[in-house]
């Protein structure tokens, strides 16, 4: 399936996407046939509005999404030092796209990096000023854009940040794609050991597929960014204690993000066995 595909599931079965579909069954369920009795229909209904209504009650509490998300996550003692990058044994830095900013006006109608892309730019341009490894950028037109993340990243690098970019991946579409095409570049100058600029929610799914991808002949050191702060879990009242507890968008973006990852996770291993079946071939 293509990005597009793929954008249009993730909008029906993700927050905040699934609470309408969740509405569409409960219209279904309103229309049924005539077989069925109305107070039928109606209690059906009724239940269904009681259980999308409490799911997305939950959906929106932080500290529901801390829970959740706080299990998959790299800790925060897991971000590199200015000690470990220093001496880390890799060869190259290699840094996934995040999506980009179409048509931004104050940059003269251009497309340029997320919020997201300038904070994996930023933090390369310091493991590359620390370290004074070459960069390699993955990104490409997942919706047949003109121009590639990687190359808009690139410019920010080099025109912003001062940084030297030593190749790009224009080609690639998501994440799998992104350790495809990064590990032929790679393996095609004799790199095995990189470190991996994602941020922290993301990182064991691109490493993951790394690993998947190149076998184990790339040795990744994960260099993770963003990480959540820490919210307090104690039973004290107190005011940290009893924002967790009302519900907001934040923690449903970020449970959205999560849920995400996990089905992207599982979206890419059913594919890989797909692609490995000799039955489906």
């Amino acid at each position: 399936m293509g990005p597009i595909v793929n954008r249009f599931l993730e909008q029906i079965v993700l927050p905040p996407g699934v609470f309408l579909t969740g509405l569409c069954v409960v219209w279904w369920l309103l229309h049924r046939p005539a077989r069925l009795a109305a107070e039928i229909r109606v209690r059906r209904a009724g239940w269904a509005v009681v259980v999308l209504g409490s799911f997305a009650w939950l959906a929106m509490l932080p500290i529901v999404a801390d829970r959740i998300v706080g299990s998959r996550h790299p800790p925060r003692e897991t971000a590199l030092t200015r000690e470990s990058i220093q001496r880390s044994d890799a060869e190259a830095i290699v840094v996934l796209g995040t999506g980009r900013t179409p048509r931004a006006p104050e940059y003269d109608g251009e497309d340029t990096v997320t919020l997201g892309g300038l904070a994996r730019v930023r933090y390369a341009a310091r493991l590359h000023r620390l370290t004074g490894l070459p960069l390699l950028l993955a990104g490409g037109r997942p919706y047949g854009e003109s121009r590639s993340e990687a190359a808009i990243m690139r410019d920010v690098l080099e025109q912003e940040f001062q940084v030297p970019v030593a190749w790009l991946d224009e080609k690639s579409r998501d994440t799998r794609e992104n350790a495809i095409e990064a590990t032929a570049i790679l393996k095609e100058r004799g790199i095995t050991r990189i470190l991996l600029v994602v941020h922290n929610r993301d990182m064991p799914r691109a490493l993951e597929a790394f690993e998947r991808v190149s076998g184990g002949a790339i040795r990744v050191t994960p260099a993770p960014i963003q990480f959540r702060p820490k919210i307090d879990r104690s039973l004290s009242w107190n005011a940290a204690t009893l924002w967790s507890a009302v519900p907001n968008a934040d923690a449903l973006a970020l449970l959205s993000t999560e849920l995400h990852e996990w089905l992207g996770g599982i979206w890419y291993r059913l594919r890989d066995r797909g692609a490995h079946d000799p039955k489906g071939a």
